[in-house]
């Protein structure tokens, strides 16, 4: 390899805006400039075909993986398991 790449590919491990969010958004705007390679220059994804998206779950669906996201970073998750596992020693019956 040559120096140029090997000091590129270690400036890759540093970035942190590198993540799946990141990779969706660009490939998402890909397919709005990216054409489908018929003769009528449209694009593999129009707007048009957005608007029949139940924007309604998908934006339920986003905000609770973000809300679980930030209760992990914050710790609240690891402490409802610490609190959970208590009751491992109850049985079945004493939950109920």
């Amino acid at each position: 390899m040559k120096p140029n790449a090997l000091k590129l590919k270690g400036d890759l491990k540093n970035l942190s805006m590198v993540c799946d969010e990141n990779a969706a958004i660009l490939g998402a705007l890909a397919m709005f400039l990216i054409p489908n390679g018929e003769e009528g220059k449209q694009k593999i994804l129009r707007w048009s075909d957005t608007e029949k998206l139940p924007w309604g779950i998908l934006l339920l669906f986003g905000g609770g993986i973000a809300l679980a996201n930030n209760l992990e970073k914050v710790g609240v998750m690891a402490q409802i398991g610490s609190w959970l596992a208590g009751f491992s020693n109850i049985g079945v019956f004493g939950l109920v």
